[in-house]
């Protein structure tokens, strides 16, 4: 797995940030598909919230029909 670093400039503000990512699941994905985060830094930080996600994900659907004029 490929982790994504993200890294605040020294004198940033303390505070709450936002992140948005797009992950792209294989096809033979079942089930949940899990994130997890974890800070680390000089000031120890820790995390005090959900620290995770779990996505359900669905299999894909194709309906399709065949029709021909006799």
């Amino acid at each position: 797995a490929n982790p994504l670093v993200c890294t605040l400039p020294a004198g940033t503000v303390p505070g709450s940030y936002s992140l948005t990512y797009t992950a792209v699941v294989n096809a033979q994905a079942t089930g949940q598909v899990t994130n997890a985060v974890l800070g680390s830094g000089g000031d120890n930080p820790s995390c005090t919230a959900n620290c995770g996600t779990s996505t359900p994900v669905t299999g894909s659907a194709i309906d399709y029909r065949k029709t021909s004029a006799a």
